[in-house]
């Protein structure tokens, strides 16, 4: 492999200071991603307790 090919993270090796650099995700990403799902919870709380109901688990 050459360098910055170890599953998008790892971008080299800093050959004159010996250091590798790590590529951190960016944080915009991470909130659209927590935003998402917390905008998808009343759907999928809805479902699974359908499904909760069907199965006998729970009371209507």
């Amino acid at each position: 492999m050459t360098t910055g090919e170890h599953a998008g993270r790892f971008t080299g090796v800093d050959e004159q200071a010996g250091e590798r650099r790590v590529q951190r995700p960016s944080a915009p990403a991470g909130v659209v991603l927590y935003a998402v799902s917390f905008l998808t919870l009343p759907a999928a709380e809805a479902m699974t307790h359908g499904w909760a109901v069907e199965l006998g688990w729970i009371d209507e």
